[in-house]
């Protein structure tokens, strides 16, 4: 079966509708801060400005990857895949730590908040594979305790 084409025959219809979806589950990591910051308030006292605080810290953490690969020129320099798999190995690496943080931020000691948090990656890829998110070797599906 061979794909639909754009008037000029160049390009599948499906691209572009792929990049705009990929470009939204992208981005969507953006606005985590709101969904989790009346439990932050609650927990920890957080004030109605942390949220801004808060927001800013994340978006400065992409826009700075986004920078020190354009600077880098990393696209013009390594391929796609290697590139894909670089990112999701920080990524998981990112959410191991981030995890390990929650850990000690509940208290836990810190073999146990280790313990915890690898217990989390382990289930996330487990759950990813069970559910098919994502392609290649090892997405996380880090709301796998709700669905």
């Amino acid at each position: 079966m061979t794909a639909r084409l754009t008037a000029d025959n160049s390009t599948p219809r499906r691209v572009l509708p792929t990049l705009v979806l990929a470009q939204l589950a992208g981005t969507s990591p953006w606005f985590a801060v709101n969904a989790v910051m009346p439990e932050l308030q609650q927990a920890y006292g957080y004030s109605e400005t942390a949220v801004g605080t808060l927001s800013s810290a994340l978006q400065l953490g992409f826009i700075a990857g986004t920078l020190v690969f354009a600077l880098l020129a990393l696209a013009d320099r390594f391929s796609a895949r290697r590139l894909f798999l670089l990112s999701t190995l920080a990524a998981a690496g990112c959410t191991l730590a981030a995890a390990i943080a929650a850990g000690l931020a509940k208290g836990l000691p810190m073999a146990a908040a280790m313990a915890a948090a690898k217990d989390y990656v382990t289930a996330s890829i487990s759950a990813a594979q069970d559910r098919r998110i994502g392609g290649g070797s090892g997405p996380l599906h880090h709301f796998h305790a709700w669905w």
